[in-house]
């Protein structure tokens, strides 16, 4: 018995131990097989059992199976793939997509998401776009190259920055931009100067650091960011290092820009003599006066032959071909433990105008570890030190654009020594010569820059992970003006210098939990918790002071005016936020966020705020009755949600005061009154689109948003009984809506010569639905309004009717439609909108055995522009003979029955035909231009092999090389506000390229 029993025992024994050597552990990492990228939330499945599991973020997995069996390994837009079980050895995966054109991975709010599994409306440009344009900012990168997103240089200086309206402006009184997340925190945008209108916080990224950018714009994508986002999300994500040997790539640029060429242009002096002559003889007539005589010598208004001989075209002596210069060094790669990136650039670009340029120096370092199968952590810091020295922009002679617009062109601008002079004696509006004036002085900057992000995760189980992130972005700025004597600048005082310092701090610390599980193979579900925590804080100090010199350039040497200021602002905001992420079969789809905010910005009353959205899709290419060989994806989505809008100044909620000075002693006085109930905007948005793919060759997406935003932030009017004029209240709302196409299309997909091309268009409109109570409101100088019933601005001006052939007197319409020449009788009219009717981009790529060959497209069609620098420039002689004329100006009626928009000059001219609020200046802004060339050849590996380069590649780049345009004036790309006053035009840019990665 006792035999038996032990016989018994032993196979059990044996069989226990034969079971557990049976049961592996099996481990291994799921990749993209295109990119070689990792993969997570990649279900794995024991076949025929309930055993399962999901990547990690680094793709990694681990499961126990029995030998002989097979792992399912499953993911949304991917071809399933089966593996038997031979051993405990790792079993590495490669996925393929089932749809090339929605294989990708892309960037989404606090994590990742297969392009295919989206619900929400988000456009990507990767890093090979992005390579095409030459840019000192990536915001400049956006123009045309997604839907719904209208970028434009409104500014051409050297480092400025591109105002960015993602589906409309949303807002009169808060900001408009969108907020930028790098690499997941968010960073400061916008100005970091107190004085240069062209200054950009987003300049300090080298745009060759990018991967790519991600543009997030409806609430289904943009509500996990919650009061941040009613103007979208932009998320940049830099580049980081992968698996495999260190790759070296350098890269190095060298070009000149140039002024574009437009119908602008400026007299002759052959030209302005006549038209001056003219305009003399003109007010003899009109005026009845024999003063009016251009002949006489001894006259105030003579105009002999000889001021003709000296022809200046002032354009030509301030603006410059401009030199440019980029150099990049990145360094990237690793093992399956450690991966990095490291970059170190500079680049320098000269402004075509003389005295302005900017310049960069940037590294990056980009870090990603693995501790051990749970933990990990990155690191990613990027510094950089810029500078810039800019133009004023005033209406005066120190700016070197209105200078050049209205010095005659009797004058030359130097000596007959060769030395710059100093004044003239003719011009109207100031003597001094630009030349000198930017010689003499100092306008410039110098911003350093520091963002950091780093995080450490904890991968708790295989399909739960904990990561705890903290960023900082910190930026100083000094800001330094000197200014010549006041002889030959025109300024009120002698040599004045002002100097400030501005520091801004941001940090962002956030966790969030993430959870992500296949049940049953076919149900797909991600989950995220997270908490974040954000804080700001600038501050400026400020000193200047006049009587310095050449020899003692500082603010030590000053000896009269000494001022000196200093200020400090901060705010705060905690945040709380959810997401879910369902599908099934990977044919059903659907999502919810959750968001609740709290600022330091708002009201007592109204600290806090919730934003949510719910979206849904459904792929009809996975269902059995639309299985058709030549339909690759069809896809339905529709979206809703809220988000906010922040963008609003530090204490815009309290009641201030503001030092003042009386009877010699300091003091304080109100400047604000409180406002406790103060709250965000809201914007609440809806989105349908269809995704589609056919072919094999043709992918793209339509969709139809509305958007309204409510409780707008408006300006109420008080009575002044009250001390204040207005107070900042949540009142009024606004309607944006619009449709988006954007396609692209493999013409050429097989062989040697390979042909890409992608549209995208955006139609758009706005509504205002109300305004607080009021029918319309003023903005500006009241050539522009905001009205009940009518677009987001309208131009509402004097509706001028031309010029009446019988006499050349300007004409306008009266209250009953009839003509006037009584400016005063003129009808004022709403006459067009600063927003367009459409605009995109198109872009082909040609390739044949190494040669390539790109071509974008920017149109812009149906907005109404206009220019200021025409009250000047065409002032029909209102200016005396002191200023130089725009060529349009030659148009000018002359005769009884010339038909023509300009009328007659007349010295003096008091009909008031140049007023501000004149029509005349109004302009159809539509246009298209030939944004970005760029030709490359890439020499055979075969052949570079030999010498050990992995990739030799030469290339041409050219940006604004045509631009077919109505207008009359030196750039149509006026910014989404529609004016535009003496602004630095974009430049026509060539710029030749090596790149060589070893």
């Amino acid at each position: 018995m006792n035999k038996l029993i032990m016989l018994l025992s032993f196979l059990i024994i044996i069989g226990m131990e034969t079971g557990i050597a049976q049961s592996l552990t099996i481990h291994g990492t799921v990749t993209e097989k295109a990119t070689g990228e990792p993969l997570p939330g990649v279900g794995i499945q024991v076949k025929g059992t309930g055993t399962g599991t999901t990547t990690d973020i680094k793709g990694y997995y681990t499961i126990s199976a029995q030998k002989g069996q097979v792992l399912l390994f499953s993911f949304v837009g991917m071809k399933t793939r089966e593996v038997k079980v031979e051993g405990s050895s790792p079993i590495d995966i490669k996925l393929e997509a089932e749809n090339q054109a929605l294989d990708e991975v892309v960037v989404v709010g606090y994590g990742v998401q297969r392009k295919e599994a989206l619900t929400g409306a988000m456009t990507t440009v990767k890093s090979e776009k992005l390579a095409t344009v030459t840019v000192s900012s990536i915001d400049k990168a956006l123009q045309g190259n997604a839907a719904g997103v209208i970028a434009t240089s409104a500014s051409g200086t050297p480092g400025s920055f591109a105002t960015i309206q993602i589906r409309g402006a949303g807002s009169v009184n808060a900001g408009t931009s969108p907020l930028y997340v790098v690499d997941g925190v968010p960073i400061m945008s916008g100005s970091t100067s107190g004085w240069a209108s062209s200054s950009n916080a987003l300049a300090s990224l080298n745009p060759a650091d990018i991967e790519s950018l991600t543009i997030l714009k409806d609430a289904a994508a943009t509500a996990i960011y919650g009061s941040q986002a009613a103007n979208g999300v932009v998320l940049i994500t830099t580049k980081k290092g992968k698996q495999g040997k260190t790759r070296i790539s350098a890269n190095i640029e060298r070009g000149f820009s140039t002024p574009t060429n437009t119908r602008f242009g400026l007299c002759s002096s052959s030209e302005l003599l006549m038209l001056q002559r003219e305009a003399v003889d003109n007010a003899r007539d009109y005026f009845k006066s024999d003063a009016y005589d251009w002949t006489d010598p001894d006259g105030a208004y003579y105009l002999p032959d000889e001021l003709a001989n000296t022809n200046t075209d002032w354009w030509d002596v301030v603006t410059r071909n401009a030199l440019y210069q980029s150099y990049d060094v990145s360094a990237s790669g690793g093992n399956e433990k450690t991966r990095f990136f490291a970059s170190v650039s500079y680049m320098k670009q000269d402004g075509i105008v003389i005295g302005t340029d900017f310049s960069r120096f940037s590294a990056r370092l980009n870090l990603d570890h693995e501790i051990n199968k749970h933990f990990s952590f990155n690191i990613s810091l990027s510094g950089s030190n810029a500078s810039q020295n800019y133009s004023l922009t005033n209406w005066a002679y120190q700016n070197p654009i209105f200078a050049a617009y209205s010095l005659l062109p009797y004058d030359s601008p130097y000596n007959e020594d060769g030395s710059w002079r100093e004044t003239f004696t003719r011009n109207a509006n100031g003597n001094y010569n630009p030349l000198n004036y930017m010689n003499e002085c100092e306008l410039g900057q110098k911003t350093k820059s520091l963002i950091s992000t780093s995080y450490l995760q904890y991968q708790i189980v295989p399909w739960l992970t904990f990561r705890t992130t903290f960023g900082m972005d910190y930026k100083m700025t000094r800001e330094r003006t000197r200014y010549g004597d006041k002889s030959n600048t025109g300024m009120s005082e002698d040599s004045p210098i002002s100097v400030q310092d501005l520091q801004y701090y941001r940090w962002t610390s956030s966790n969030v939990l993430t959870f992500s599980k296949v049940f049953a193979e076919k149900h797909n579900v991600e989950a995220l918790l997270g908490y974040e925590a954000t804080a700001y804080k600038s501050d400026y100090l400020y000193a200047s002071g006049s009587g310095s010199n050449d020899d003692i350039p500082y603010l030590k040497a000053a000896s009269a005016n000494f001022d000196v200021d200093e200020g400090l602002t901060e705010y705060a905001s905690i945040s709380m936020f959810g997401r879910v992420n369902y599908s099934y079969d990977s044919r059903y789809y659907m999502a919810a966020s959750f968001r609740r905010d709290g600022s330091s910005r708002f009201g007592d009353n109204n600290k806090w705020a919730n934003f949510w959205s719910v979206s849904g899709a459904w792929k009809l290419s996975g269902e059995s009755f639309m299985k058709a060989d030549y339909l690759d994806m069809l896809k339905l989505r529709l979206s809703y949600g809220t988000t906010g809008n922040s963008s609003i100044g530090d204490y815009a909620s309290k009641g201030l005061y503001s030092s003042t000075k009386y009877a010699g002693l300091g003091g304080l006085l109100p400047s604000q009154l409180a406002n406790p109930t103060l709250s965000w905007e809201e914007s609440a948005t809806t989105n349908l689109a269809v995704d589609f793919g056919f072919l094999n060759r043709i992918s793209g997406t339509v969709e139809y948003f509305w958007k309204k935003t409510s409780d707008l932030l408006l300006k109420e009017q008080l009575s002044y009984t009250t001390g204040f004029s207005s107070i900042l209240r949540n009142t009024g709302s606004i309607m944006n809506r619009g449709l988006e196409f954007q396609v692209s299309g493999q013409i050429f997909k097989d062989g040697n010569f390979k042909w890409t091309s992608d549209l995208n268009m955006t139609f758009p409109s706005s509504e205002i639905l109300s305004l607080g109570g009021v029918e319309e409101r003023f903005e500006g100088n009241y050539q522009k309004r905001r009205v009940h019933g009518k677009a987001f601005t309208e131009w509402y001006m004097a509706d001028y009717a031309g010029v009446n052939p019988a006499d050349g007197m300007p004409m306008w319409y009266d209250e009953n439609g009839g003509l006037t020449s009584d400016y005063g009788k003129a009808r004022y009219s709403y006459l067009g909108t600063p927003e367009p009717d459409f605009y995109g981009g198109f872009t082909n790529t040609f390739s044949w055995k190494g040669i390539t060959l790109s071509c974008m497209f920017y149109f812009n069609y149906g907005n109404t522009v206009k220019f200021n620098d025409y009250y000047y420039l065409e002032g029909d002689g209102a200016d005396g003979l002191g200023m130089n004329l725009s060529r349009r100006q030659l148009q000018r009626w002359q005769k009884p029955g010339d038909i023509t928009e300009v009328p007659k000059p007349i010295l003096g001219n008091p009909t008031k035909s140049r007023d501000w609020y004149n029509s005349r200046w109004l302009e159809d802004g539509s246009y298209i231009r030939l944004k970005n060339v760029t030709l490359s050849y890439d020499f055979p590996k075969h052949l570079i092999g030999k010498i050990g380069i992995d990739n030799l590649q030469i290339y041409f780049k050219g940006t604004n090389l045509w631009t077919h345009s109505n207008v009359w004036s030196l750039d149509p790309e006026v910014g989404v506000y529609g004016s535009s006053s003496n602004v630095y035009p974009n430049s026509r840019s060539f710029v030749f390229g090596l790149n060589i990665g070893l």
